[in-house]
This record gives C-alpha cells, sequence and structure tokens, in this order.
C-alpha cells in the first residue's frame, strides 16, 4: 500500500513540476493578472515541494519545503492583491530575503533528488504523514501572516 501511494506522489510531483516549468515563460502585461497568476504559481510550487518530500521523504527535502514555505509566506506580503498596508514593513530587504530562501529551497530540492549526495543525517528517510506535513505549512503561514498582518 505505501508503495501504492508513493507512485501517486511521485506523479502529483511530475505534473506539478511540469506546470513549473511552463510557468517560466508566461508573462502578463495586466498587473492583476500577473499578481494572479504568482499566487497560482507559489500553490502550486509549495504544491511540488510537499510532494516530492512525501515522495523521496528525505530530510533535506523536508527542510527544502520549510525554507520554501517561509519565501511563499514572504511572496504572500509582497503579492499586490495580498499586500498588507503597513508599507513600511516592505521594503527590498524583505524580498530579498524571500528570494534567498526560495533558492535555498530550491538548491535543497535538487539536492534532494541527487542519488550521488549521501549525507547520512540529510538522506536519512523520515515518515511524517500528509496531514502532519500540510497542517504544518497551513498553520505556520498562517500564523506568520496574522502575526505580521496585525503589527
Amino acid at each position: 500500500m505505501e508503495a501504492h501511494k508513493e507512485t501517486h506522489y511521485k506523479s502529483i510531483a511530475y505534473v506539478c513540476s511540469l506546470f513549473l516549468i511552463f510557468g517560466l515563460f508566461i508573462q502578463f502585461d495586466n498587473e492583476v493578472k500577473e499578481a494572479i497568476f504568482d499566487l497560482l504559481y507559489d500553490l502550486i510550487a509549495i504544491t511540488t515541494f510537499t510532494f516530492a518530500y512525501l515522495w523521496q521523504k528525505r530530510r533535506i527535502l523536508l527542510i527544502g519545503l520549510a525554507l520554501y514555505a517561509v519565501s511563499w509566506n514572504v511572496d504572500l506580503l509582497t503579492n499586490p492583491l495580498t499586500m498588507i498596508q503597513n508599507h513600511y514593513f516592505l521594503d527590498l530587504n524583505l524580498s530579498i530575503i524571500g528570494l534567498v530562501f526560495n533558492a535555498s529551497g530550491l538548491v535543497c530540492l535538487i539536492v534532494g533528488f541527487m542519488e550521488k549526495f549521501q549525507h547520512d543525517y540529510l538522506t536519512k528517510r523520515i515518515e511524517i504523514d500528509l496531514k502532519v506535513v500540510v497542517g504544518l505549512i497551513l498553520g505556520f503561514s498562517g500564523i506568520f501572516q496574522l502575526l505580521v498582518r496585525t503589527i
């Protein structure tokens, strides 16, 4: 039964990865359409990271997922549709921090799929249920967004 689940996780990760690749070539002239597309793109990316982790279950992929979740929250703060009213909080440094977390998460994702990288701690398979992973991401994101928006 476990192999059956991993096949589904693998398929979802592959399909979402294809959408991410296609999304690199899409551009909009309208700012609202671009903001909506960015939100959807980030949602597909977090789904890709989640299912890649659930498929491989390597610790480095979980670290990458956590880093990307932070980047996703920064993107939610800087997206024109969901931007907070306190513009003093949003500056170039916040965007750079989000980009660093995004790039770090992407590096962890790539390293997590490399078979030649065999670091005992980072490539150890750990078992965490889908509900726990999604719950932690949504819980962290909700708390982070509420805290930042109430400050």
